[in-house]
């Protein structure tokens, strides 16, 4: 049988209070065998973190900054060519998120299903959160 490959990508200014959005998303997608992440802060370590305590395996696709403005989207076109099922995004409301979209662009343009959650913006996590 083939692996089940989930695609994860989000903004890097996530913060602790939006774990639980997350974990809650790649449980939905469960099973998977593989998580396919960018390996950038907010997001993409969050997803990594929880897929390891569930057992999931995780591939990471770094950016290559040597290429300048181009790293971003030509490592987001090798997450998207790496065979993932599905796509989990998770924005942060209010925020630009420019390589978020363009992964789900991407995913969308290699007609690949995307899941967006939106994430509450940080103005009122931290609120909620008590800071």
């Amino acid at each position: 049988m083939a692996e089940r490959r989930i695609g994860v990508t989000g903004s890097r200014f996530a913060i602790e209070f939006h774990r639980t959005r997350i974990r809650q998303a790649i449980e939905d997608a469960m099973p998977m065998d593989v998580l396919i992440h960018g390996g950038a802060n907010g997001v993409d370590r969050m997803a990594a973190e929880i897929a390891k305590e569930l057992g999931i395996r995780c591939e990471e696709f770094s950016a290559d900054w040597g290429l300048g403005r181009a790293a971003g989207p030509v490592r987001n076109q090798k997450m998207v060519d790496s065979g993932a099922i599905c796509w989990l995004a998770f924005p942060l409301s209010g925020a630009q998120n420019a390589g978020t979209w363009d992964c789900v662009r991407r995913a969308v343009d290699a007609d690949i299903h995307v899941m967006v959650t939106p994430l509450a913006p940080l103005k009122i996590a931290r609120a909620l959160k008590g800071e």
